[in-house]
């Protein structure tokens, strides 16, 4: 409430596991006092990380209210292809 308050208005709100469930409530929070709430995919590369898991990542985050999603790509290892085929999607 208070960095709204104080001017922010986008929030990004990020679990290091990807798991929705442990971003609900923060994103909740911050719709609730008017904020736009980003839903953030945490990009990493692995068998189990296929674009599906991404794209059913998205679909949850979706169904959780957010204004937009972001990719986080901390280290580096996002392809200029697999972005493309992740926004494309």
């Amino acid at each position: 409430e208070r960095a709204v308050k104080n001017g922010m208005d986008v929030f990004r709100v990020f679990d290091a596991m990807n798991d929705p469930r442990n971003m609900k409530a923060a994103l909740q929070a911050v719709r609730s006092h008017g904020a736009h709430a980003q839903g953030t995919l945490s990009y990493t590369t692995s068998p189990a990380h296929t674009l599906q898991t991404w794209l059913d990542l998205t679909e949850q985050l979706l169904e959780t209210g957010v204004d937009s999603i972001a990719i986080k790509d901390m280290s580096g290892i996002l392809t200029p292809m697999a972005a493309y085929e992740l926004v494309s999607e």
